[in-house]
């Protein structure tokens, strides 16, 4: 008797272009688990994917503040800003101009995002923006 894997379903797409990231998730909650989803670069250069679990007690508001604090820093060209210490469990992926690609992952219940980096004149790869929030639940128990 062989055992059968059922493969990952993409629970969205994730797309860097030339001027915009984007998220696109599909309908229905996402459980803790493995999870996957698309990530997609449009642009004519290597970009980079991190997606992050954020901290109870701290707000996505608070980090989609310190994104933007960021990437402004990165166009004035400013030193390199780390990421706040409020995000831990980081997971990778770095895509070729035109890849696309599976970022897959463990996820727990607690909210995460995906920061979507980018290389900027003179300082190099910075975050753009960010994604989210994703909302990850406890699933269901099975009767």
């Amino acid at each position: 008797m062989s055992a059968t894997t059922t493969p990952l379903l993409s629970r969205g797409t994730v797309t860097q272009s030339p001027t915009e990231c984007t998220l696109e998730l599909e309908d229905g909650p996402i459980n803790a688990g493995r999870v996957r989803f698309t990530a997609v670069n449009e642009t004519d250069g290597q970009i980079l994917f991190d997606m992050w679990r954020l901290l109870e007690g701290h707000s996505f508001d608070e980090w989609t503040a310190a994104t933007q604090q960021a990437r402004l820093n990165a166009e004035a060209g400013g030193p390199h800003i780390n990421a706040p210490p409020y995000l831990e469990d980081l997971t990778r992926i770095k895509l070729q101009p035109g890849e696309t690609a599976p970022l897959v992952r463990t996820v727990q219940p607690a909210t995460y995002g995906i920061v979507c980096l980018r290389p900027f004149p003179a300082v190099g790869m910075r975050p753009f923006a960010l994604l989210g929030p994703i909302e990850i639940k406890q699933p269901s128990a099975r009767p």
